[in-house]
C-alpha cells in the first residue's frame, strides 16, 4: 500500500488495513515500512518513481525524438533526421517530418503542426518527453511559450529511459531501412510511409497482448482464402483470410495490388538496389518469344537515379533493336499495356 500510495501515512495505512480486517497499530505500520526500506511520507513524496509517474499519466503521455537515415542523392550520401512522435499508451505513431538540416525555423514549424488544437498529434498531450539533444532546443522553447504541454526532459545519455519510442525507432530500421538504399529523399519517405501503414494496421504489438493498433473486421476470421499483403518490395508481409479472386492471366506481370513498385527494379538489378531484395517467382514472368521486342522501363522520379540508369539502357536497347521507356510518375501496374510488360519483364 506505502508502494502504490506515496501520500499515504501510517494512520491511513492502518485504517485500510483495518478494513481488511488486520487490526495493527500504527508503529507496527511504521516499523515494517521502515524494516523493508520505504521513507514516512514528508520523504517519500518527493521521491516519484518513473513507474508511478507514467502510470498517474498514461493516458495522456507522448513522447519525441530523432533518428538519421543515410541517403544517396545528386550531391552525394547525406544524412537525413527524421522527427518521430509517439502517444505511450496506444503505440500510435506520426512521421513529423523529414529533413536534410533540421534547423531552428524547421523544428519550429514541425513543434506548430504537431501541436495544433485542432489536427496536431500531440494536442491531447499533458506530457512530452524529449531528451538533451541540441536539435530540440527550438521545439521546448515552443511548447514552453504557447502550449500548456510539459515538457519532461531525460537525463544524458539514457535512450532507456524512452523506451517505447526507441524501440519503434530499432523496429522501423531492422524491418525496413537498413535493408535497402535510398536514392533521393522521396524513396526515404515512400518507405517510411508504409513502414507506417504496416506497423498500424498490420502488425502485432507485444506490449498491446499481441493485438494491432488499427485491427479490421479480418481479424479472427477462419474461413476464406489466406492472401499475403506485400509492401516495400516483399520486407513487410501480412496474412488474411478474404474471398477467392479470379486469377490473373498467365501472360502478364500479376503482383500484389499493395506491392511497391520498387519490387520491379528489385527483380533486374538487386546488386545495385541492395543485397537483401527479393526475387520475384519465375512463375509471375512471362517466357521471351522471337516476337517480343525488347523494352527497358525506367521507373523513377529522382533525377540522380535516371542519371545513372539512362546511358546503360540506351545502350542495351540499341544493342538489341528496342526502345527506353521513361515514366515521370508512378502509376499503378494495371494501367501498363501488356505488351509493354511482357517485353520488359522477359528483356529485363
Amino acid at each position: 500500500m506505502a508502494r502504490e500510495n506515496p501520500t499515504w501515512s501510517y494512520d491511513r495505512i492502518q485504517g485500510a488495513l483495518a478494513n481488511l480486517g488486520h487490526r495493527i497499530s500504527d508503529t507496527t505500520v511504521g516499523n515494517i515500512l521502515r524494516k523493508n526500506g520505504i521513507e514516512p511520507v514528508p520523504k517519500r513524496t518527493h521521491r516519484t518513481t518513473g513507474k508511478t509517474f507514467l502510470q498517474a499519466h498514461w493516458e495522456s503521455i507522448a513522447a519525441v525524438d530523432f533518428t538519421t537515415v543515410e541517403v544517396w542523392t545528386r550531391h552525394g550520401m547525406i544524412t537525413f533526421s527524421i522527427l518521430v512522435a509517439m502517444h505511450l499508451r496506444s503505440r500510435r505513431v506520426e512521421i513529423a517530418g523529414v529533413a536534410e538540416n533540421p534547423n531552428g525555423d524547421w523544428t519550429r514549424q514541425m513543434t506548430r503542426n504537431l501541436t495544433d488544437c485542432d489536427e496536431g498529434f500531440l494536442k491531447d498531450a499533458s506530457h512530452v518527453i524529449v531528451d538533451r539533444d541540441t536539435k530540440f532546443l527550438p521545439f521546448r522553447t515552443y511548447v514552453d511559450d504557447f502550449t500548456d504541454v510539459e515538457i519532461l526532459l531525460l537525463p544524458a545519455r539514457s535512450p532507456n529511459l524512452n523506451a517505447h519510442l526507441e524501440r519503434y525507432m530499432r523496429s522501423m530500421k531492422s524491418e525496413s531501412l537498413d535493408r535497402m538504399i535510398f536514392f533521393g529523399r522521396e524513396s526515404l519517405e515512400r518507405a517510411l510511409k508504409n513502414f507506417a501503414v504496416h506497423y498500424h494496421e498490420e502488425r502485432n504489438h507485444q506490449g498491446l497482448e499481441n493485438r494491432r493498433i488499427d485491427p479490421d473486421d479480418e481479424v479472427g476470421r477462419g474461413t476464406g482464402e489466406v492472401q499475403c499483403r506485400e509492401r516495400l518490395g516483399g520486407m513487410l508481409r501480412y496474412y488474411s483470410t478474404a474471398t477467392r479472386r479470379k486469377a490473373a492471366p498467365p501472360s502478364m506481370l500479376t503482383p500484389s495490388t499493395s506491392r511497391d513498385h520498387s519490387a520491379l527494379l528489385w527483380h533486374y538489378c538487386p546488386t545495385f538496389l541492395g543485397r537483401a531484395a527479393p526475387r520475384m517467382p519465375s512463375s509471375q514472368i512471362r517466357p521471351r518469344t522471337e516476337s517480343c521486342r525488347p523494352r527497358i522501363m525506367l521507373i523513377s522520379k529522382n533525377e540522380e537515379f535516371v542519371r545513372v540508369f539512362w546511358p546503360y539502357a540506351m545502350r542495351r536497347c540499341s544493342a538489341t533493336s528496342g526502345r527506353v521507356m521513361r515514366l515521370r510518375s508512378f502509376p499503378r501496374f494495371s494501367s501498363f499495356p501488356t505488351s509493354h510488360l511482357g517485353s520488359f519483364c522477359s528483356h529485363g
